[in-house]
């Protein structure tokens, strides 16, 4: 006979495969399948279809070169479970969290709701999938036995930054300016700078959408400073 042994700071709960109590559904649900680099957002691991819920393990995996977990919280489906463990390994792309009641088994499981809520934050364009990883999520209920799940994974887009492009005209008195040197500053720091043409024209391109401080300098002219300007 196999056993699974689930043990959490004297909880133990012994799984019987065999011996199952219905099937339980537990989904990665995500509010936006979409999100840029350096954007976050927060999944949850939903339960649905359970009750008399003791312990539970649920491992997540995800592509580690798109995504990044920032952190895993306990969701309110199980506020009442004493005892839990959360790991996140950034470098595989794994992520575990372990839960359950003490050993007297104090508290009790709210049959539906939000396990634990995860967030992400993306790295690098891409796609990556969320996956319960297979075994599990490992449910055992009061009576130690293993609650079937079935299981509902998404995928998560990572789209890149779209560039943006700063242009206008360097001029003194109304007359352009050619060749001057103008400058794309953001946050006290030199993002990208450019000539202006003949015609004084400029066109800063391949940043990223935000506010700029735009600089303009050229010989026997005084600088010139234009200050929030919005890339497009």
């Amino acid at each position: 006979m196999k056993f699974r042994i689930f043990s959490l700071l004297g909880l133990v709960c012994l799984s019987l495969p065999g011996f199952c109590f219905g099937e339980a559904v537990i989904k990665v649900v995500s509010p936006s399948n979409e999100i840029n680099v350096g954007e976050t957002v927060k999944i949850d691991v939903v339960i649905e279809s359970a009750s008399d819920i003791k312990g539970l393990d649920i491992r997540l995996k995800y592509s580690p070169g798109v995504l990044q977990c920032n952190s895993i919280t306990k969701g309110i489906a199980i506020k009442n479970f004493i005892e839990d463990i959360r790991k996140i390994d950034n470098g595989t792309g794994q992520l575990e969290f372990v839960g359950g009641l003490d050993a007297r088994g104090a508290g009790m499981f709210i049959s539906n709701g939000v396990v634990c809520s995860v967030e992400f934050r993306g790295v690098t364009p891409g796609r990556s999938d969320l996956i319960l990883e297979n075994n599990y999520p490992v449910l055992a209920n009061s009576f130690s036995r293993q609650i079937d799940a079935r299981v509902e994974n998404i995928s998560l887009n990572v789209r890149g930054q779209e560039e943006a492009t700063i242009s206008g005209q360097a001029q003194a008195g109304g007359l352009p300016i050619k060749d001057a040197t103008v400058e794309a500053w953001q946050g006290g720091s030199l993002v990208k700078s450019t000539k202006s043409g003949a015609d004084g024209n400029y066109n800063i391109a391949g940043l990223a959408g935000g506010v700029y401080t735009v600089r303009a300098r050229a010989s026997g002219y005084f600088p010139q400073l234009r200050e929030s300007m919005d890339s497009i």
